[in-house]
Formats: C-alpha cells, sequence, structure tokens
C-alpha cells in the first residue's frame, strides 16, 4: 500500500477546503463520530487506487449534450461523451446487468422515458383481450393485432397483465420466438417472472429461472414487486421473500446474482430498509449489497443511517470499499458538512482504503462549485502526484469554472498540461473546452479551437462540431463554416481509406 505524506505548509489550500472558517462551507455534524484529525500537526495523508476510477460508479454527472446545461451535475448517474455510462453501484451484477441485456438501448431508442399512452392504448387492450381468450389461433391474432412491437409497447403490455392478474406467459412465449432481441432484455424477462408471483405460480417461475440461467440472462428489480403486493404483512413478506431467494439461491448462476441485487434494490426502492436488509442477511454480507442500502440512504438524504449501515459493516466483519465512502461523502459535500468530509477521509486513511477517482471528483467538483479554483487546484495536483488519472467529468467541472472566472488562458493551459500527460484523452478534453466556450457565448474562441484541434490532426467529437457549424451559419458567419467543414472533411477521407484497407 502506497503511504502518502505531504506537508500542511506545501498545501494550505488543502487545509482552507476543511476548515470551519472558510466562508463557503457550513459544516454541522449530523452525526456522531470521534473528533476530527484528519490532518496531523505535521502531515497530510492521502493514499490512491490506480484503478483510475474505472471499476468505480460516479456520485455526479457532468451532461455535455446541448438538450441539457453543462452545469448539470447528478448524482447516481452518469451521461459523459466519449465516456461508458454506468448508473448504479453494485459490483459485477450491476455491470452484468447493464452490460448483457438491451434494455438500455431499447428503451432511449422507444422513448420510453416520454410515454404517449395513447398511441399504443389501443393496441395494448387488443392484446390483453387476446390472451384472456386464448385459443389455438392466439399466436396468429397476436401477429395481426402487433405486427411490430416496440419496447414500450411491450413493457405496457406486461404492466397491464399484471395489473390485471391474467397469465403473460403466452404472450412471453410468442413474443420469444417473434422478438429474440427482447427475449434477452432483464426487463422484460424481470416482468414475466413477476407475473408468475401474482399468480402464485411458482412451478412456472422456476422453470423460466432456469432457462434464464442456460441464458445468462439477468434479473432486475422488477421481477420481485409481486412481493410486496401479496405480503399481508412483514411476517408473510418475510416468508415470502425468504422463499424466492432459496429458490435463487437453488438455481444460481445469473439469476442469483443479479436477483438477490434487484430484491435489494426493491426494498430500498420503496424505503423498506428493513426487509433490504433482511435480505442481505439471509444472503451474504457483502460491500456491494451494503452499498446500494448506502446509495439510497444518501440519495434520501439519511446521512445518520448511512453511517450507521457502515458502523454495521464493521460490527459483521464486512469492511467497507472506496464505493461506500464515495456515496457518503457526495452527500456531506452536496451540504457543504465539511468538517464530516474531513472525518470520513481520515477513517478512510485508517482503514488503508485508497482515494480514487470518484473520491477525488467528489472533492473537486464541490469545490469548482463554489467558485474556488485554488483549492480545486490543489485537488487535481494532488490527484495527478497521486497517479489517480481525472475522468472527463472532473475535467468538465474545473474547466467550467476556469471559464466562468475569466481564467481562459489558464483553462487552455490546462488542456494542453493535461493533453500531454494523458495522451489518450486529448480529443476529449478539447472538445469539453470547445463545448464550454461556445456554451458561453464565446463562438469565435470555440471555433479556433477547433480549428486548431483539425490542424493538429484530432477529431472533435462530431456532436460538437457540427453544433458550432449551425451557429456559425445561424450568425451570418457563413464562410468561416464553410471553411471548417472542408478542414473536417479530412476525417472523413480518412475513415474512408481505413475501411477500404481493412
Amino acid at each position: 500500500m502506497l503511504y502518502r505524506f505531504i506537508s500542511k505548509s506545501s498545501h494550505p489550500l488543502l487545509l482552507t477546503l476543511v476548515s470551519s472558517k472558510t466562508h463557503f462551507l457550513n459544516p454541522k455534524s449530523s452525526f456522531s463520530i470521534p473528533k476530527r484529525n484528519f490532518f496531523p500537526n505535521n502531515s497530510f495523508f492521502f493514499s490512491t487506487g490506480n484503478n483510475n476510477g474505472k471499476d468505480s460508479d460516479p456520485l455526479y454527472t457532468w451532461k455535455l449534450s446541448s438538450e441539457t446545461d453543462e452545469s448539470a451535475f447528478n448524482e447516481y448517474s452518469a451521461s459523459v461523451e466519449g465516456t461508458e455510462r454506468r448508473v448504479f453501484d453494485g459490483g459485477f451484477w450491476s455491470k452484468q446487468l447493464k452490460g448483457s441485456c438491451t434494455d438500455e438501448l431499447t428503451i432511449k431508442k422507444s422513448g420510453l422515458s416520454k410515454p404517449s399512452v395513447s398511441v399504443y392504448s389501443e393496441k395494448t387492450l387488443e392484446t390483453i383481450e387476446i390472451l384472456k381468450g386464448g385459443g389455438e389461433d392466439l399466436t396468429h391474432r397476436l401477429s395481426l393485432v402487433a405486427p411490430k412491437l416496440s419496447f414500450k409497447l411491450i413493457i405496457e403490455i406486461f404492466e397491464r397483465v399484471n395489473e390485471q392478474r391474467i397469465s403473460g406467459l403466452k404472450f412471453f412465449n410468442w413474443l420469444r420466438d417473434s422478438y429474440p432481441e427482447f427475449y434477452r432484455s432483464a426487463y422484460v424477462n424481470s416482468l414475466i417472472i413477476c407475473n408468475c408471483g401474482l399468480l402464485d405460480d411458482y412451478k412456472t417461475m422456476l422453470s423460466l429461472l432456469v432457462e434464464f440461467k442456460a441464458e445468462e440472462i439477468c434479473l432486475t428489480d422488477k421481477a420481485f414487486g409481486f412481493l410486496t403486493l401479496c405480503g399481508s404483512s412483514k411476517d408473510s413478506l418475510m416468508n415470502s421473500t425468504r422463499k424466492v431467494v432459496d429458490m435463487i439461491n437453488e438455481i444460481g448462476g445469473s439469476c442469483r446474482g443479479s436477483g438477490v441485487y434487484g430484491l435489494i434494490e426493491m426494498f430500498c426502492c420503496l424505503d423498506l430498509f428493513d426487509m433490504a436488509t433482511f435480505v442481505i442477511e439471509i444472503t451474504e454480507r457483502t460491500a456491494s449489497h451494503y452499498n446500494i442500502l448506502i446509495r439510497k440512504r444518501c440519495k434520501a438524504g439519511h446521512i445518520e443511517e448511512a453511517r450507521a449501515i457502515i458502523n454495521e459493516m464493521f460490527e459483521f466483519g464486512c469492511s467497507p470499499n472506496t464505493n461506500s465512502y464515495n456515496y457518503l461523502l457526495g452527500t456531506l459535500c452536496k451540504n457543504d458538512k465539511m468538517e464530516d468530509v474531513s472525518i470520513v477521509l481520515e477513517e478512510m486513511r485508517n482503514k488503508g482504503l485508497n482515494l480514487d477517482a470518484i473520491t477525488y471528483e467528489t472533492l473537486v467538483y464541490h469545490s469548482s462549485s463554489r467558485g474556488r479554483v485554488d483549492i480545486a487546484s490543489e485537488f487535481l495536483k494532488l490527484m495527478v502526484n497521486e497517479n489517480v488519472e481525472p475522468r472527463s467529468t472532473t475535467h468538465a467541472a474545473y474547466l467550467k469554472v476556469l471559464l466562468e472566472a475569466g481564467e481562459r488562458e489558464k483553462a487552455y493551459k490546462y488542456v494542453i498540461d493535461m493533453s500531454a500527460k494523458y495522451n489518450h484523452c486529448v480529443n476529449v478534453l478539447y472538445s469539453l473546452l470547445v463545448r464550454l466556450h461556445q456554451k458561453k457565448g464565446d463562438l469565435m474562441t470555440a471555433q479556433n479551437i477547433l480549428n486548431e484541434m483539425i490542424d493538429k490532426g484530432l477529431k472533435p467529437d462530431f456532436g460538437v462540431f457540427i453544433e458550432i457549424v449551425k451557429q456559425l451559419q445561424k450568425t451570418g458567419r457563413k464562410s468561416i463554416s464553410r471553411d471548417l467543414r472542408t478542414k473536417y472533411s479530412v476525417f472523413y477521407c480518412s475513415d474512408i481509406q481505413k475501411a477500404s484497407n481493412s
């Protein structure tokens, strides 16, 4: 393990960050913990991991799409151009759920986030009536009513079927044969499991789970909604939950891992934290399981409860990991409880936990969002010195605060310096700077940086490029826009050449 002690005098601004006298902080301890001692008299300690945040889930996100304000840092989600999208923490199974299923892509394409019930309600009702009637020509009638199904319509049909407690098995079997791409959806498969539970058909549920295991299909929290609908008391809910856990334990494989995760997630979403804890107790006390509880508590602002969960983990011999503390740190920073932040960082140090890219990003973003460029700079220096590579979201937060402070030259120098150190993200850094200048209304600076990129052989992000080109046209700079398009065409020629050579 790498221990790094840094002199107080070398980093006075880091001391300022956790000082209760700093004007933009308002520390109020919200939980009872030992006296703060993060900064020893003669030394300052930070230890870092070497994963550069690649296996950690983000506490904040930087949205850079043209439809979204660049200042939108949101907790527990990520949407960064050129980076992997991750939504929740849960270790291996959370990544499996996102990686093995088509849900995210199909939801985005179908516009599920913007439902338009009037478009599909008639088809849904017709489909429900066909399922109620049954008959040998069921498959033919389904094909006539719904010759081309969208993911959105499939979800609506399953939700109506479950609402009316009608068996959706025939529809699911038809769907599996007619639309195999939806069959592999964890979301769809979870809804049919829920359907079996609502009908108390555990035999069919077991059979389906065996099939899912063979196909390495995962489950989500949607699979277990029947538990809370059918349980008349806490005891009956616990018994039903234990029955489901026993079943997925017997099945094993993808259904077991993702199923346990889904159960904990569902109970947390319903604020049934006692039931979520019960699932952990009868399965495994692991950091990834507890992190679901911590994340949900932090998202709800339940800082004391989140802290209590970490203490409980220690009591049962389950060591919290960096993610566990990152959730807590994010919430504390969000609420300006910086005295508590220093205590948590000290605890991480004492437990031998490495600060990762998410930890640093939380601190950099907190400083940046309050206009403290100096403190954010010190955290970034420390981060780089500890060989923890900043993420795109970290770069974006820092560049934004520099530009808002009128430090255009510093922002440009930052991009140059970071590009030299992290050669693989040069395009991302330049594109970030272009987008931020464009958002501030400095179109000509954005255009100049684009020209510089192309001259250096760097391909700009296409979304950023095309937005600048369109704005140049709208503002009467058609010749500049045309020249920029001409220069960019070299990348098309290069792509064609590569394709022909392959």
